[in-house]
C-alpha cells in the first residue's frame, strides 16, 4: 500500500495563489503527498514558473488581481501548443459564477 508521501511521487505541481497563506497550505500538503512544488504568487509570475519548471499539473486560484488564473491557462495552453502533451489543471475560487466557470473552460484570455 502507497503511503500518502508517496501518492504524487515524481509529480511536478505548480501552485499560483495570491494569499500567502493558502498558497503555503497548497504547497506543504501536496509536498506531504510527495510531490515537487513550485509556488507563484500571481498570474504574470507563474507564466515565468512554467516555462523554467515545466510542470505536469497546475493548481491555479481564479480569483487573482491584474491576470486571473483564466487568463493564465489560456497563456499555458497557447505555449504548450497543438499537438504536444496536455497539462491537467485544477482551478480554486473562493466565488462561483457560470459565466466565470464557462469562461475558464475556454481559456479565452479574450474575454
Amino acid at each position: 500500500m502507497q503511503s500518502a508521501a508517496d501518492t504524487l511521487a515524481r509529480v511536478r505541481v505548480l501552485v499560483v495563489e495570491d494569499n500567502d497563506d493558502a498558497r503555503e497550505l497548497f504547497r506543504l500538503v501536496l509536498e506531504l503527498c510527495g510531490a515537487s512544488v513550485v509556488t507563484a504568487g500571481g498570474a504574470r509570475a507563474a507564466l515565468d514558473e512554467f516555462h523554467r519548471a515545466r510542470p505536469d499539473v497546475l493548481v491555479s486560484d481564479l480569483s487573482m488581481p491584474d491576470e486571473d488564473g483564466c487568463w493564465l491557462a489560456g497563456r499555458i495552453r497557447a505555449a504548450v501548443g497543438v499537438g504536444q502533451r496536455r497539462l491537467p489543471a485544477v482551478a480554486v475560487t473562493a466565488h462561483h459564477d457560470e459565466r466565470e466557470h464557462r469562461r475558464c473552460l475556454r481559456s479565452d484570455s479574450t474575454s
